[in-house]
Order: structure tokens, then C-alpha cells, then sequence
């Protein structure tokens, strides 16, 4: 099985950045980075993220993400894999907890994370 590889970064704006040139494989432990870590990215919102080949009856893999939203923000993130597939796990709420993504794949490796705020719905409900 293969090992995870760092992911270089690029901060596009205050907002948005995208992870490339990296693995994030099955069984390869947390998530790392070229010279910084997703908490100092994420302001310690984020806190991990992993990928797991799990048993389940409709999917065999899992993107699990540890943290919370931004107070008055949502948090987006986009996963795409080695067959170029995209996979989308947004973040609503302040509340510290553990996000699951499943997912199918034939190569299920992630090569690409991209990772962005954007002001949270709730706050022009009329609108």
C-alpha cells in the first residue's frame, strides 16, 4: 500500500487554498504538508484529515475531517482523487467534531484538496 507524500500549498487569498503535488492513501495516517500543517492553514480549525479503506455495504472508502466552521463562515473542502473525481464535504457549524466523506473509487488516492471559506448562509436569511 502506498505511503502518504506531502502536499505543497498554495494560498490563492485569505480564504482559499489549494494542496497539490501530494497523497493522501488509504491507511496513511494524517494529512501532511510542505512546510506548514492544515491546523496553521485552518487557523486550528481543522485539526486532521485522513483517508480509510472502510468495510462498509455501499463504500469503500472514507475522508475523515476533525474540526469545526469558522464562527460566520462556512468551511468547503474538495477531494479529488486519482481518477479525477470530486468529492465535496462542506462544514456549517462551530462545533469541534469528526466529519465523514465515503466514496467509491478504483483509485482512490487523494491528489488534490482544495480548502475555502465563504460567509455562512444564515446571515442574509431574507435574502
Amino acid at each position: 500500500m502506498e505511503a502518504n507524500k506531502q502536499f505543497t500549498v498554495e494560498k490563492v487569498n485569505y480564504r482559499l487554498f489549494i494542496m497539490n503535488n501530494g497523497l493522501l492513501t488509504p491507511a496513511g495516517g494524517c494529512l501532511q504538508l510542505v512546510n506548514t500543517d492544515i491546523q496553521t492553514i485552518s487557523e486550528n480549525y481543522i485539526t486532521n484529515i485522513e483517508l480509510n479503506k472502510i468495510d462498509g455495504r455501499i463504500y469503500k472508502y472514507q475522508i475523515v475531517v476533525t474540526g469545526l466552521s469558522r464562527i460566520l463562515y462556512n468551511t468547503h473542502m474538495q477531494f479529488t482523487d486519482e481518477t479525477d473525481d470530486v468529492y465535496n464535504l462542506s462544514l456549517h457549524l462551530p462545533m469541534n467534531k469528526t466529519h465523514y466523506l465515503d466514496y467509491n473509487s478504483e483509485n482512490p488516492n487523494i491528489k488534490k484538496i482544495t480548502f475555502r471559506w465563504s460567509l455562512g448562509d444564515f446571515l442574509f436569511p431574507f435574502f
